[in-house]
């Protein structure tokens, strides 16, 4: 398997996924790779919490019919958003 990690410096606006590769974003990358490069993740990691804040907050103000471009996320991680959201919000 061959593995593209895009990470959050400015050389990763260069990325191209080509056919068989596996995308992963590396902190706040998501959702920026998506934004500016069109480019859903199929892993999305970090090693710091907070750096998944502005993604999780993307997420979830999208409307339905956005929801269709990013099936990824919505499909395979839906109840762990919901879980990582309501711990989210109790650190406000």
């Amino acid at each position: 398997m061959n593995i593209v990690v895009i990470g959050p410096g400015k050389t990763s606006l260069e990325v191209k996924i080509g056919p068989g590769e596996t995308s992963l974003a590396f902190q706040t990358t998501f959702p920026h790779c998506y934004k500016k490069m069109s480019i859903v993740p199929d892993y999305w990691v970090s090693g710091d919490p907070n750096a998944y804040v502005e993604g999780f907050k993307f997420l979830l103000e999208l409307e339905d019919h956005q929801k269709q471009n990013l099936p990824k996320f919505h499909r395979e991680s839906g109840r762990n958003l919901q879980r990582t959201t309501a711990h989210l919000t109790c650190w406000r």
